[in-house]
């Protein structure tokens, strides 16, 4: 609901929201794209703070994946919010890759992209040495996968060395880093990416938000 939402916008003034796993906020003031996943409230969301957004449908996954144009001024972006699904034959990891494989053959590359929301990885992004958990074998097949295809995984492309902290707060478990929420980027530059710790921001959300700062490439 917006009134949760309320403390995030105001301390951090992102021009876009990317939810997932959230009823559409009723009384939302501007422009928003998404879907509830079907027999069920809640789906995936894209909100914009500013300028328009235009649906790119991507029906094969109806809820756990949001897609649209985000055009603000002379601007464009391919903006996706995705959840990777559970209750399938296939793992977390072999849903994201597919679901990347599918927004890569929509899109194209002729505007950039940013997917943002919950991979569900324990490790999304490649684990610094010695940490105490470790990369599977599956998930550092996606993440080459994902650079093959042209994405930088913003967290890890600006902490280039630094352990993955921890994005979902698990209440029986609040200190293992399992890493399941950021963003995949192609065509822009990174020029910030952090974690938002919720405790201080009066979310209900058991994920701590990822926030992003981008800029077109090349730009001053």
């Amino acid at each position: 609901a917006l009134p949760a939402l309320a403390p995030l916008i105001a301390a951090n003034a992102p021009q876009l929201l990317m939810l997932q796993e959230a009823d559409r906020p009723p009384d939302w003031p501007a422009d928003a794209v998404g879907c509830a996943v079907p027999g069920q409230r809640w789906g995936s969301w894209l909100l914009a703070r500013e300028g328009s957004l235009t649906p790119i449908p991507l029906p094969d996954y109806a809820g756990w994946l949001t897609g649209a144009t985000w055009s603000n001024g002379s601007d464009s972006v391919e903006c996706f919010s995705l959840h990777s699904p559970s209750g399938t034959d296939r793992s977390y990891v072999a849903e994201c890759l597919r679901m990347v494989g599918l927004i890569d053959k929509k899109v194209g590359r002729s505007l950039p992209v940013v997917i943002g929301g919950d991979f569900n990885f324990k490790s999304f992004g490649r684990r610094a040495e010695g940490e105490a958990v470790a990369n599977t074998n599956e998930e550092l097949r996606a993440l080459d996968e994902f650079e093959n295809l042209g994405f930088s995984i913003a967290w890890r492309a600006t902490h280039p060395s630094a352990p993955l902290p921890q994005t979902l707060r698990w209440s029986r478990n609040p200190v293992t880093p399992y890493h399941c929420d950021g963003f995949l980027v192609r065509g822009l530059d990174i020029r910030g990416c952090e974690i938002v710790r919720t405790d201080d921001l009066g979310s209900p959300s058991d994920h701590d938000p990822v926030f992003i700062a981008l800029a077109p490439t090349g730009a001053a």
